[in-house]
């Protein structure tokens, strides 16, 4: 039966409305996942199950959801960038000038060469031990050739060419800023004057032996093991930092040793020290009885003592008991107290200066980083190509300084392809220089599990946001049905009165 042209175009306009209700329930529903995996339908939460959609949507309905992911992509990749740096940036640094950092020669603050000059150092101390039991001069006075001699001036040559080498890496002013330098400064120009100069002062005119006393200073080279030794120089520097405390600590202790040495020489002492010896070396003066209370304030043989003095004066007990419940029990546990607490700063101190170092270096060599590739961005337009990326490691020279600024080129690739998440084959220079930055070095396993963590918050958020953009979906396509199924009971009902 030949339909008329208005029911024509009437069943036409209904097949158009399912076939867009149909394209638009493919849009909503078309995904693939696991199948442990699901999405909640109407109620709009997820279930336990997470969903890992892969969608192809079609259409510009979608765009603002695409949009949408784009954005979290963005921000989930300026996360990875800026992991383990959040708490450095909430901080205001004191950053050293460029100077205090600057090294012609990196290796010289490197662990090789600290190392092998803190062998010396300690081969040296030994050997200073050795030398002070075992060597008698007069058995090489007539000898050409003095073997312990010898080894002072290799050990002495091993110093200066040390010293020379730190001082060419830094340049003179940088290098003899530093308190530390300073001191090994002064050790070896002091091991010079003691090791060549003074000896042939001293032969040419016989007078000068007395000033061999300056020998002894050559112990003081085994302070320089302070400065690799991180551990004792904390002791060193809290123990200096607890002097004003330990100081009025001192003076308090004295103060209690002086009353109650008036006290035992007054009352055992003066009395006593006829009648028996002993008591007058423990107590016939006031310094002989503050002397005997210092031996008892570090409890060595302080029980004969109080014998000694309760043989006369039995009640002179309970001045012993009070002076050690004062001092030894006191005022010594306060002492060591103050030097832990000093200690600890002292640490905290320290790590806060490293993480100071640490960052100005990230921002210098990111800086110089940024330059390298600003300068490999053949067209100006601010980004670097991989292709561009290629080419300037071809070059040696960039090889080079970036190997210098800690940087591993075999990873720079890699790196680039990480970086570029959305796969535009194109990275704004400055964010690819950070992220080598940032890259350098090996990552800890806190830092990759903080970065699991991250990705998992991450991803459960964008998978509840899907999951809330398909129910909506569904509820569109639930309404579009509902539509259709009006329209073709229309359409039913008008082929019913035509027939």
């Amino acid at each position: 039966m030949a339909l008329q042209p208005p029911v024509g175009r009437a069943i036409r306009t209904s097949v158009a409305s399912i076939g867009a209700a149909l394209d638009h329930a493919v849009d909503a529903v078309t995904m693939t996942h696991s199948p442990v995996q699901s999405i909640s339908g109407a109620s709009g939460v997820p279930s336990r199950h997470r969903v890992r959609p892969t969608m192809d949507i079609p259409g510009t309905s979608m765009s603002s959801m695409t949009h949408n992911e784009h954005h979290r992509l963005r921000t989930l990749s300026s996360d990875m960038e800026s992991l383990g740096s959040s708490r450095e940036h909430t901080m205001e640094w004191k950053l050293p000038s460029e100077e205090q950092v600057y090294e012609k020669l990196p290796w010289t603050r490197g662990a090789l060469f600290n190392t092998v000059v803190s062998t010396a150092i300690f081969l040296n101390t030994v050997w200073l031990g050795i030398e002070t039991d075992l060597h008698h001069p007069e058995v090489y006075e007539n000898q050409s050739l003095d073997p312990w001699t010898v080894v002072n001036y290799c050990f002495v040559f091993f110093f200066c060419v040390e010293l020379l080498i730190r001082i060419y890496s830094r340049t003179w002013w940088p290098f003899i800023t530093d308190n530390w330098n300073k001191f090994d400064f002064l050790l070896v120009v002091l091991s010079v004057l003691d090791t060549f100069v003074l000896v042939y002062i001293s032969d040419g005119s016989g007078s000068l032996s007395a000033l061999r006393v300056l020998r002894v200073l050559r112990v003081a080279r085994v302070l320089r093991l302070l400065r690799f030794f991180r551990p004792l120089w904390l002791l060193v520097i809290g123990a200096v930092d607890a002097m004003r405390a330990l100081l009025w600590a001192w003076v308090l202790i004295s103060i209690l040793i002086y009353i109650f040495a008036i006290l035992l020489t007054r009352t055992v002492g003066f009395p006593h020290k006829e009648a028996d010896a002993e008591i007058d070396r423990y107590f016939g003066n006031i310094l002989y009885s503050s002397f005997t209370l210092f031996q008892v304030m570090t409890l060595e043989g302080w029980p004969t003592v109080a014998r000694k003095a309760m043989e006369f004066e039995p009640w002179t007990w309970m001045v012993f008991v009070a002076f050690l419940l004062i001092t030894t029990f006191s005022i010594m546990n306060m002492i060591v107290s103050v030097i832990v607490d000093s200690t600890l700063e002292a640490a905290l101190d320290q790590k806060l200066q490293a993480m100071r170092d640490q960052e100005y270096h990230t921002s210098m060599a990111t800086v110089k980083v940024d330059e390298v590739f600003r300068r490999a961005d053949g067209n100006g337009d601010g980004h670097i190509t991989k292709e561009e990326l290629m080419q300037a490691l071809l070059k040696p020279d960039v090889r080079l300084y970036l190997r210098e600024v800690g940087i591993d080129i075999t990873n720079a690739e890699f790196i680039f392809d990480v970086v570029d998440y959305d796969g535009s084959g194109k990275l704004e220079y400055k964010e690819f220089a950070m992220a080598l930055v940032k890259a350098r070095g090996e990552a800890k396993a806190q830092d990759v599990l903080a970065l699991q963590c991250d990705l998992w918050r991450r991803e459960w958020g964008l998978r509840q946001d899907l999951c809330v953009k398909v129910d909506e979906r569904l509820k569109a396509v639930d309404q579009a049905i509902e539509l259709l199924q009006s329209d073709l009971q229309i359409l039913d009902r008008a082929m019913a009165e035509h027939e």
